[in-house]
């Protein structure tokens, strides 16, 4: 199914609305997945020195870019969420992380985003998406479009949901990862601990896996 800008639009609603609370709300599953994250570091292989460059697409408030801020070199992030990129600068600013936000879309109907086109946008060592590839229409076009943001060795990484029907299984994972070209050493890591959505007497809890592989 094509992704369309109606889609867009909810999307980007949805999560102006949440913006502000976001972190504070799902504080307890930001941890554990910041946790999660950064003990899969060596397993994933980042560059030595910290000289990585990171991209962390549909960044939101940053959580997928703080866990990794120790461990790499620059970060940007890229969202199409205004009220989100707000937070993520809040954060940035907060804890002294050199991380850049940018409003956009590389997954939609625009094939190639005049906005993002110049060097500073393409041969990232890594790009990361964090639970986002389960809003996203069409998965597989989305992978094949962050991929041509990789360098050659680059890794995708997608944090996203064990599931048939709001996420992935191993093998539809790995499918996606083949459709892009970045599936070279695949790895399916699936968390322990289920993630917490939300807080209060009765939170949603999710299982969540983590997944990449390298551009050949």
């Amino acid at each position: 199914m094509a992704h369309t800008a109606h889609d867009d639009h909810m999307h980007t609603h949805n999560f102006n609305s949440q913006a502000h609370t976001y972190n504070e709300r799902h504080a307890i599953g930001i941890q554990m997945l910041t946790e999660q994250l950064r003990a899969r570091v060596d397993s994933i292989g980042f560059p030595a020195n910290k000289t990585a460059r990171l991209l962390d697409y549909a960044c939101g408030t940053g959580v997928v870019s703080h866990a990794l801020a120790p461990f790499v070199g620059s970060i940007v992030g890229i969202d199409i969420s205004e009220n989100m990129l707000s937070e993520y600068a809040k954060r940035a600013e907060q804890e002294d992380i050199e991380m850049r936000g940018y409003h956009g879309n590389l997954t939609g109907d625009d094939e190639a985003p005049a906005a993002f086109a110049s060097d500073e946008f393409f041969n990232f060592d890594i790009v990361a998406v964090g639970l986002g590839f389960h809003h996203f229409k069409n998965p597989t076009l989305a992978a094949q479009r962050l991929a041509t943001r990789l360098k050659t060795g680059g890794k995708l990484l997608i944090i996203d949901n064990v599931s048939e029907d709001n996420g992935f299984s191993s093998e539809s994972a790995e499918k996606l990862f083949k459709d892009a070209g970045v599936a070279q050493d695949f790895v399916f890591s699936v968390v322990d601990q289920e993630l917490q959505i939300g807080k209060g007497p009765t939170p949603m809890m999710q299982r969540v896996f983590m997944a990449w592989g390298s551009k050949a």
